[in-house]
């Protein structure tokens, strides 16, 4: 990824023409570190942002998020503000961005020393000697975190926090959740084609909001109920009468439940799962929006992948042994049940998870 950096560092000069040697040595830092530098624990950081925000004026022309590469960005609190995004929601998501892996100093070293050689080449609006005295500067103080500049300050009057790249991928997405949540509890579905990333998806999202998660996987059918009428019916791979008896009560009342977890490896049950039914909670896998089932929701989503993509996720995932089930068994009844129970339609966000980098 260092050969994208040329392009994301002579895009940072012309949106912003102050930029000083700390500005991009502190882009850098951000791009590889992220932010855990500056997190001592969740209280604090909602404290802090609490008090930038206010202080913030809302602008609605400034952007979101501003991509960083290697799997962070910023999030702009002005383009938040004018949005109705919570602080709560920013705070949180800056939290756990702290938890996130970064690289190591050595991936930082290479991207220093090609910044030195794009000022070299005049590829950068900017002194070499400069950035090198800048960056001794730094080094002899220890690498230690900094602030923008006087002149990045007095141009742009910087105010955001630095974020998985993920979450500024779903940001809206997130919102949505945000609102639903703070009101009274999430109950979201995320239904979709295999390869999609719903998993991955439920997986990203389940801190965020505390959510427990249920897993379609836990419902497959089981042998003996394994007839060749039944398969054939749209939706009938799943053991959804157990679903609507042990799940869906507990869903729709708010209370505690327990369920029995199916193993397809096993093939038999290989123990239980008990969910608090009074909090957030992400239903996850294929055939979670069957129609009896959408009573309990009060979100859903659709992840959708093109065949190809499809294609290469599964083999990625289960390699090309298990692949031709995949291919004339599973995905040809997805498809019969995202038909004949118009699941798409039925979804209140579609999410194009070629596009979406989680």
């Amino acid at each position: 990824m260092i050969e994208q950096l040329a392009p994301l560092l002579q895009q940072q000069f012309s949106t912003y023409p102050e930029l000083q040697p700390t500005d991009l040595l502190k882009l850098l830092f951000q791009r590889n570190f992220g932010c855990g530098h500056l997190v001592p624990n969740e209280n604090d950081v909602l404290a802090r942002l609490k008090q930038e925000w206010a202080a913030v004026t809302p602008d609605d022309t400034q952007p979101l998020t501003e991509p960083l590469g290697r799997g962070f960005a910023r999030l702009h609190l002005a383009a938040a503000k004018a949005q109705g995004i919570s602080p709560q929601l920013i705070a949180r998501l800056f939290y756990l961005s702290a938890q996130a892996p970064t690289e190591d100093t050595t991936t930082m070293d290479a991207e220093l020393t090609l910044a030195v050689r794009l000022c070299e080449a005049g590829s950068l609006p900017l002194s070499a000697q400069q950035l090198r005295a800048e960056l001794k500067i730094w080094n002899d103080q220890g690498r230690a975190p900094f602030s923008h500049s006087a002149a990045y300050h007095a141009a742009y009057h910087p105010a955001y926090r630095v974020v998985r790249a993920a979450y500024a991928a779903v940001l809206p997405l997130l919102v949505q959740i945000d609102n639903i949540a703070s009101k009274s509890r999430a109950v979201v579905a995320i239904d979709g084609r295999c390869g999609a990333g719903k998993t991955t998806l439920a997986a990203l999202l389940a801190p965020v909001f505390d959510a427990q998660q249920l897993h379609m996987d836990d419902f497959f059918l089981p042998p003996a109920l394994r007839s060749e009428a039944r398969l054939a019916a749209p939706g009938g791979n799943l053991h959804y009468e157990r679903f609507a008896e042990e799940v869906l009560p507990g869903l729709q009342q708010a209370r505690t439940f327990t369920y029995r977890q199916f193993s397809c490896r096993m093939m038999d049950y290989s123990g239980s799962s008990t969910i608090d039914g009074s909090q957030n909670i992400i239903v996850e896998g294929s055939y979670a929006m069957r129609p009896e089932f959408r009573v309990a929701y009060n979100l859903a989503i659709f992840c959708d992948v093109g065949p190809a993509m499809q294609k290469q996720r599964i083999l990625e995932r289960n390699g090309p042994e298990w692949y031709r089930d995949f291919e004339t068994r599973w995905i040809p009844m997805e498809e019969r049940y995202f038909d004949a129970m118009q699941v798409r339609e039925a979804c209140d966000v579609v999410l194009d998870m070629e596009t979406v980098a989680l």
